[in-house]
């Protein structure tokens, strides 16, 4: 059995409503793709679907801890991902994309494996440059992005009375 075959879902047997899984994420489900930046990870996501006669939306919540590598000192750290992902499921004639959240399948289809939008979800939840929260300057956020900050308090500043003689023009 391959660790992917967990994430099927067999709507094609569920009545119209709201249905709970859970599934669990480990350091197995990132092996199993090539392109993978994860690797290692632990945790679960939470899937609703609600199922209607010729719709499907799935709302994602996701909770797990990934292992990274930094990208100033290449040493391992765990991230956290916490996010809330949807994706609406139509069917129609042909299968195909209609944006980042919404997809069309056939209506002979009877299931849908998760395993490769909970990748992509995750994937996308990672930061592009990704550094370990010890290497972090003061003036950068969790991202390693600088963050400017004005400690200065501008209104008690004196006003050059150049700029008073120009204001008294308008």
């Amino acid at each position: 059995m391959s660790a992917l075959e967990q994430f099927e879902v067999r709507f094609g047997t569920l009545r119209p409503g709201i249905h709970d899984f859970r599934f669990e994420i480990s350091s197995s489900f990132f092996e199993e793709f090539e392109e993978s930046i994860v690797r290692k990870g632990a945790g679960f996501c939470e899937v609703r679907l609600d199922r209607k006669v010729n719709l499907l939306t799935f709302d994602f919540d996701f909770k797990l801890n990934v292992e990274l590598v930094c990208d100033r000192s290449m040493e391992e750290f765990l991230y956290p991902i916490n996010v809330k992902k949807q994706l609406v499921i139509k069917f129609g004639d042909e299968e195909s994309e209609l944006g980042e959240d919404v997809q069309v399948i056939s209506w002979d289809r009877q299931d849908i494996n998760l395993a490769q939008i909970i990748f992509e979800y995750v994937t996308v939840s990672i930061p592009m440059k990704k550094v370990h929260p010890d290497y972090l300057t003061e003036n950068e956020n969790e991202f390693g992005e600088i963050v400017y900050k004005s400690e200065k308090d501008d209104s008690n500043d004196v006003i050059d009375p150049r700029w008073n003689a120009l204001r008294k023009l308008n």
